[in-house]
C-alpha cells in the first residue's frame, strides 16, 4: 500500500525571542494581588464576584484564596473564568487581560507554576484547538525559539505554541519537529519526508539533501493486532500489538549498524533541564492534565508480555503532544484478550522479512519514522475528545485503561498510514460492596468536577453514605471537588436557620460537603434549619434535652428531601446541651435510626451524613446552667478582625424579629412581615447591623452620610456583622466607639478625648 505523500509546511524562526508581551503574570507582576477566602466569593447576575473586608468588590486584581488557589478579577469585579464547551481535551485557555497573560482553567483557577501546559489560546477567534505551551521557571512563556528540556529540543513559534510536524529553521539550520504524538524535534534517527529518507544527526540537524542508502523502507500498511471491539470493566488496560509491513529494501542490513542513540552535546540551544516534576514532556503524568484525567490514569501501562502485572516496566507515553520514558508500576488489571497474540507473534518472530512487530517493530520506531498514537473517546454526557495513548515502544504496544464510562477508538499511524480502528468500549461494573464503591470513588476523585458528580450518582448510594462518614480524608476531597463544581458552573451555596433557633445555633458554624453536587448549573442552593413541628416518639430516648428540627435542602427556592449524593452535615452543638452527651436521631417515612453523629468538643460541632431530609433530634444531657439567649460575641482576631468580650443580651424596644437567611451573595433578615431591610440600620438579638442597597448585612468599616464611620464585625463568631462597641484593636491599632445612644451609638470617636481620658487622632486611632 502506497503512502500517500504530504507537503511538509517550513516555519521559519528568528533567532531573537519574543519579549514582555508573551510572559505569563507571576504573582508579583499583576497589576494587583490580594489575600482572601472563598467564603468572601459571592454570585451577582450569575457571575463571581470576591469581596473585600469592607464588602467591596475586589478589581483588576489576582486573588489567592485558601493559600492554594488563585482567581482573577477584572474591571467590573466579575471572576475571569473560560466555558468549558464540548470538548474536554484542553485542561486551560490561555487568556490575554489588561497586557498581562494567564493559564485559567474552567474552574476559574490561575496556573501560578511553571512546566507543560495543554490549553486552548483566546487569542484566536474561533478556535478550540488546544496547544502545548511551555512557561519556565521566571513566568515567561517559551515564544519563537527552540528550547532543550530534558534532553528532548522542541520549537516554539511567535504564540507560544509548540510547532509538530513540519521543518523548522532557525539560524540556517533545519530541523523537523515530529507529530503531535512526540512533539519533539527529530534526532539520531531516519524520516522519510516527501518520499526521499534523511537521517537527522544527534543535535537535530537534518540536511538539506536526502540521506542515501538508508537501512529502512516504506511504510506499506499498518496493523493494529485485534480485531472487533473490546468490552472492559472500569480500570482495565487493554493492550494492543502494534506490526507494520515495508517494502523491500537491500540496504535493511545496515539497520542494526545506526541501533544506538547519542546524546545530545555541546548543543548551542537553550537548556531547561531539571528535576523538577513539572518540567516533565508535556503529558501524561502532569497533575493538571484535565483533558486526560477524565479517563485514565495513563501514568502506569503494563507491559503485555510480562507474565505478572506488578513487575517494572520500561514504557513510552504519547498525548497529543510530547513522549517521555519512564519506569512505572502496573497496578491495574490487563485484558488478556489482545496480548495473546502478541505473545505468539514475538515468540514466532514472523518469517516475513518485511513484516515488523514485537520487539522487531520497537527497535524501528526507535530509530526511524515519524508515528502517532491517536485516541477518540466519546463519553456518557456526549462530549468528545481527542488525545494520545500510552505506548510500550520497545514491543510497539498500546496500552490504554479508562475509569469513566465511555467508548474508545483507538488507531495508529506511521508516516502517514494510518492502522485499522480498534474500538475499546468501558463500562461500568455494579458496585455492590463498599469496597468496590471506594475503590470506584478513589479512581474518580482526582478528575473534573462534572465526572465527578456524575459517577458519584451513579454508584450505590447507600455505600456511598457509609463512606462519607467513615472516611473524613476522602470527604476533605469530595469538598474540593464540590468547590470547583460550584465555579465551574455557577452554583451558588448558602444556609438559611430560623431567627428563633439563633440562641441555641451558632449559625456560623453550619456546613455541609455534597449540597452543591445535586444541582445543576446556575442553581442557588440553600441548606435551610427550622423547628420541627413534626408529631414523632422519642420516648426511647433517655435524654433530658431535645430539640427536633427540620432540616432541608432547596435548589432554586424547591425543597429536595431524596438526594442523589449523600450530604455530610457539620452542625454546632445546641447551647443549652453538654457537648458529651448529644446524640443525633433521624425521623423518616415514620422510622428512627440514630445516626453515627462524632461530636468536636473543641470546636463544639457535630457531624452526620445523610441522603434524604426530613426530622432530626438533637438530644442530650440538658446543661445546668441552661443556654444563651441570642447571639453572643467574644473572642479575638487581628488582621482585620476586632477584640472584645462576650456580653448578655436585654430586650429592647427597638429589637426587630425575623430571620435570618445566607444565600450565594450575603446574609439578608426577613422580618415576620416579609420585608427585608435595605440601606439601613436593623437590630436583632440585641445587636446592631448595617444593611446595604441590596439588603445583604455588611462588614467591615461603614461610612454614613454624615460621614461618621462603624466598624462591622468581619469576623464569624456568632455575631459577624454586628456593630462594634468601646474599645476595638483592628488591624493592631486601637479605636474607640461610641457606647451612648444618642444617636451616634457606634460611631468611631476622633480628635477628642475619650470617656475613660484617652486621646485619639483624627484617624480615631490611640495616640500613645
Amino acid at each position: 500500500m502506497k503512502k500517500k505523500l504530504r507537503k511538509a509546511a517550513a516555519i521559519l524562526l528568528s533567532a531573537v525571542m519574543l519579549c514582555g508581551s508573551m510572559g505569563i503574570s507571576v504573582v508579583a507582576d499583576v497589576s494587583e494581588y490580594q489575600q482572601s477566602s472563598m467564603e468572601r466569593m459571592v454570585k451577582e447576575d450569575g457571575k463571581w464576584c470576591c469581596l473585600d473586608e469592607n464588602g467591596n468588590k475586589i478589581k483588576n486584581a489576582l486573588v489567592e484564596m485558601d493559600e492554594s488557589h488563585y482567581f482573577y478579577f477584572d474591571g467590573d469585579g466579575y471572576m475571569v473564568k473560560p466555558e468549558r464547551g464540548n470538548s474536554v481535551d484542553a485542561a486551560y485557555e490561555f487568556m490575554e487581560i489588561n497586557g498581562e497573560n494567564f493559564f485559567i482553567d474552567f474552574t476559574g483557577n490561575v496556573f501560578t507554576r511553571y512546566g507543560w501546559l495543554y490549553a486552548r489560546d483566546s487569542r484566536i477567534p474561533g478556535d478550540d484547538q488546544p496547544y502545548w505551551f511551555f512557561k519556565n521557571e521566571n513566568g515567561k512563556l517559551k515564544a519563537n525559539t527552540i528550547t532543550n528540556i530534558n534532553d528532548r529540543l522542541y520549537a516554539f513559534d511567535e504564540m507560544g505554541h509548540m510547532l509538530y510536524d513540519q521543518i523548522v529553521i532557525m539560524d540556517g539550520e533545519t530541523y523537523y519537529a515530529l507529530t503531535e504524538a512526540n512533539g519533539s524535534l527529530a534526532k539520531n534517527r531516519w524520516l522519510l519526508i516527501d518520499g526521499d529518507w534523511y537521517y537527522i544527526d544527534s543535535d537535530g540537524h537534518m540536511p538539506a539533501e536526502p540521506t542515501p542508502n538508508s537501512p529502512y523502507s516504506e511504510i506499506e500498511e499498518v496493523r493494529l493486532d485485534y480485531d472487533g471491539k473490546l468490552e472492559l470493566e472500569l480500570g482495565e488496560r487493554a493492550q494492543i500489538p502494534i506490526s507494520f509491513t515495508v517494502a523491500s529494501n537491500s540496504n535493511a542490513e545496515e539497520a542494526d549498524l545506526l541501533m544506538e542513540e547519542d546524546v545530545i552535546e555541546d548543543l548551542e540551544i537553550e537548556d531547561l533541564d531539571t528535576e523538577d516534576p513539572y518540567i516533565e514532556d508535556p503529558y501524561i503524568e502532569d497533575a493538571d492534565l484535565e483533558y486526560l484525567e477524565y479517563l485514565e490514569e495513563l501514568a502506569s501501562p503494563s507491559n503485555a508480555y510480562y507474565e505478572d502485572d506488578e513487575e517494572e516496566e520500561e514504557i513510552e507515553t504519547a498525548s497529543g503532544s510530547n513522549a517521555k520514558k519512564d519506569t512505572v508500576k502496573a497496578e491495574t488489571k490487563t485484558t488478556k484478550a489482545a496480548s495473546g497474540r502478541a505473545k505468539s507473534q514475538r515468540s514466532a518472530e514472523n518469517d516475513d522479512a518485511n513484516v515488523y512487530s514485537g520487539t522487531k517493530a520497537g527497535e524501528a520506531l526507535q530509530h526511524a519514522y515519524n508515528y502517532g498514537a491517536d485516541i477518540f473517546y466519546y463519553m456518557e454526557d456526549g462530549s468528545i475528545g481527542a488525545s494520545g495513548i500510552a505506548m510500550d515502544k520497545k514491543n510497539a504496544v498500546l496500552s490504554f485503561t479508562s475509569n469513566r464510562p465511555c467508548t474508545v477508538e483507538v488507531c495508529f499511524e506511521i508516516d502517514g498510514v494510518r492502522s485499522n480502528t480498534v474500538e475499546l468500549a468501558y463500562v461500568r461494573k455494579k458496585d455492590t460492596t463498599e469496597k468496590d464503591t471506594e475503590k470506584a470513588i478513589n479512581n474518580i476523585i482526582s478528575q473534573p468536577s462534572k465526572a465527578v458528580v456524575d459517577e458519584l450518582k451513579a454508584l450505590n448510594k447507600e455505600n456511598v453514605t457509609k463512606i462519607f462518614q467513615n472516611n473524613a480524608n476522602l470527604v476533605k476531597q469530595i469538598s474540593e471537588v464540590e468547590r470547583d463544581y460550584s465555579l465551574e458552573y455557577n452554583i451558588g451555596l448558602g444556609n438559611k436557620i430560623d431567627n428563633e433557633l439563633l440562641s441555641e445555633f451558632d449559625a456560623g458554624k453550619i456546613k455541609t460537603v455534597g449540597a452543591a453536587m445535586n444541582a445543576d448549573a446556575d442553581s442557588d442552593v440553600t441548606f435551610q434549619v427550622g423547628r420541627s413541628t413534626e408529631a414523632i416518639d422519642t420516648s426511647s430516648i433517655g435524654k433530658t434535652k431535645k430539640i427536633p428540627l427540620d432540616l432541608s435542602l432547596a435548589i432554586n427556592d424547591a425543597v429536595v428531601s431524596e438526594l442523589d449524593i449523600p450530604v455530610v452535615i457539620t452542625m454546632p452543638i445546641p447551647e443549652s446541651i453538654e457537648p458529651g452527651s448529644l446524640e443525633v436521631y433521624h425521623y423518616h417515612n415514620g422510622q428512627q435510626s440514630k445516626l453515627y453523629a462524632p461530636v468536636n468538643e473543641e470546636n463544639k460541632t457535630v457531624t452526620f451524613t445523610t441522603d434524604k431530609f426530613s426530622t432530626f433530634l438533637f438530644a442530650g444531657d440538658a446543661k445546668s446552667s441552661g443556654g444563651n439567649s441570642g447571639w453572643t460575641g467574644g473572642g479575638s482576631s487581628s488582621g482585620g478582625g476586632s477584640s472584645s468580650s462576650s456580653r448578655s443580651v436585654k430586650k429592647d424596644p427597638l429589637e426587630t424579629a425575623g430571620t435570618w437567611i445566607q444565600d450565594a451573595n450575603g446574609w439578608w433578615f426577613k422580618k415576620t412581615d416579609g420585608s427585608y431591610p435595605v440601606s439601613q440600620w436593623l437590630m436583632n438579638g440585641g445587636l446592631w447591623f448595617r444593611f446595604d442597597e441590596k439588603g445583604y448585612m455588611m462588614t467591615g468599616w461603614y461610612t454614613d452620610a454624615d460621614g461618621r464611620k462603624y466598624y462591622l464585625n468581619p469576623v464569624s463568631d456568632g455575631s459577624r456583622g454586628s456593630m462594634k462597641l468601646g474599645w476595638q484593636m483592628i488591624d493592631q491599632k486601637w479605636y474607640y466607639f461610641n457606647l451612648v445612644s444618642d444617636g451616634t451609638k457606634g460611631a468611631m470617636l476622633v480628635n477628642t478625648e475619650t470617656p475613660d481620658g484617652y486621646k485619639v487622632n483624627g484617624e480615631g486611632v490611640w495616640v500613645q
